[in-house]
């Protein structure tokens, strides 16, 4: 059934990139100094054998006429103040950079907050042009994934985040996204988060509030962590509609990557998190929880490559499907040779409750050195029928048992989250979820 999903997923893709190409051709690249990068990544797309216009499959597909009906309202005309009223789940903040139907709602270059400024990368000098495009270089040999080269190849324009050195930032920067077109629409939001040498950063993504109306939103974010650098980075997609989200994150000497992703009630969505610690004494801590009902699709990646000896992973991911749900988790530690003395754990626990739900976890270690501390766990959970019946003899309901059981497995993950509001949210969102979900889905319980 997983295979099937994916097959179909590829499939979906591959017409569309298809059309996206002919009219990629026609249009030229809009921003000259990335010419050459977005020249190498579209070839390499290419060499993946996509269907062209004049292929058989090509007719059959009845995206054609949805695609041709694409359009996208100047962000001009949409003020930012009424983008934040329509997001209920994000507060008022000062600091935020923010996509309205795929467009920068910033119409110019300005600074967010001391020692943090906003760039168009189409606006940049030329001494900024090479720093980023500097950056994309070194970055690139790292770009595998199909819809990072889908993003990349056909960038319209961008963002970039630029954190000075030795800036501490107070208060989180919010990145968000809003649809309102009438029109169907696909979008690919490109975010560049450079933070400086010894700088403090958090970060909140909440990606597309669709009005509405149905999208398709490929999102790819990169993030490149100096020495000392500490960026805490929060994922929070919520009944959003079909959604690929590709992170990949380089980090230098002693520099640390904390991730938090609450994936809930989404339609389909694709979340790949890629992180590269390149030097000595980097850490990251990779944290997810996800849950899905009806026939929604989820899917995870989390990879660390370490590159450098004394380096530090930590992933850990959790979550439960039931109707017909589908999700996927793939774990992957990569730790290279001559990089003695690097710890890399990882953990999934999975907790399919319907006969209908399906849910895979595929832990990897892929370790080239022997002085080093890799393990990983991946678990398939059930209703533990011990803590049930100790639970129902001190008097609760089996139904309230069954419930504080459920709450208790999925708030572990919110537990680890460093971010008092993200953190509340998340528990509020558990309870939300079950009280619907446990009236839908009927908990096994396996004999003693």
């Amino acid at each position: 059934m997983i295979q099937m999903a994916n097959k179909r997923l590829e499939k979906l893709t591959q017409w569309i990139v298809s059309w996206l190409i002919l009219q990629k051709e026609k249009e030229g690249v809009t921003i000259p100094y990335l010419a050459d990068w977005q020249k190498e990544l579209t070839q390499q797309w290419h060499q993946k054998g996509l269907p062209i216009r004049g292929h058989k499959e090509y007719r059959h597909t009845p995206f054609l006429p949805l695609l041709s009906q694409i359009a996208q309202e100047p962000s001009f005309n949409f003020p930012a103040q009424i983008a934040h009223k329509t997001l209920g789940n994000t507060p008022e903040a000062p600091f935020y950079c923010q996509w309205i139907n795929g467009q920068i709602a910033q119409p110019k270059s300005h600074q967010l907050m001391k020692g943090v400024r906003l760039y168009h990368l189409s606006q940049l000098n030329t001494t900024q042009q090479e720093k980023v495009n500097a950056i994309l270089q070194a970055n690139k040999t790292y770009i595998r994934d199909t819809f990072q080269l889908l993003n990349s190849a056909f960038l319209q324009e961008g963002i970039w985040i630029d954190i000075a050195d030795n800036t501490t930032c107070a208060d989180p920067i919010w990145i968000s996204q809003v649809i309102s077109s009438q029109y169907p629409s696909m979008v690919h939001p490109w975010l560049l988060i450079t933070v400086g040498r010894g700088s403090q950063v958090t970060m909140i993504n909440t990606p597309p509030q669709a009005i509405q109306y149905p999208i398709w939103c490929n999102e790819q974010v990169q993030v490149s962590l100096d020495e000392r650098a500490q960026l805490d980075y929060y994922y929070l997609p919520s009944r959003t509609p079909s959604t690929t989200h590709t992170t990949l994150v380089t980090q230098q000497a002693a520099s640390e990557f904390y991730h938090y992703a609450h994936i809930t009630d989404n339609t389909m969505l694709r979340h790949v998190l890629d992180v590269h610690l390149l030097a000595s004494k980097s850490k990251a801590y990779l944290y997810g929880l996800y849950t899905g009902q009806a026939q929604q699709y989820q899917e995870m990646h989390a990879a660390a490559h370490h590159h450098a000896p004394a380096t530090e992973s930590h992933v850990q991911y959790r979550g439960i499907v039931g109707d017909h749900a589908q999700a996927v988790f793939y774990g992957n530690a990569i730790v290279y040779p001559d990089c003695s003395k690097s710890i890399a754990h990882q953990s999934h626990r999975g907790w399919p409750v319907s006969s209908h739900a399906h849910l895979h976890t595929y832990p990897q270690l892929n370790i080239k050195n022997d002085d080093v501390q890799c393990s990983h766990h991946a678990t398939l959970q059930t209703l533990d029928p011990t803590a049930l019946t100790y639970l129902q003899a001190k008097g609760i309901t089996h139904q309230e048992a069954t419930l504080m059981l459920v709450k208790a497995f999925l708030e572990e993950i919110p537990s680890y989250c460093k971010q008092k509001d993200v953190k509340k949210r998340s528990f509020k969102e558990i309870v939300d979820f079950l009280h619907i979900f446990l009236q839908k889905n009927t908990i096994f319980v396996p004999k003693m």
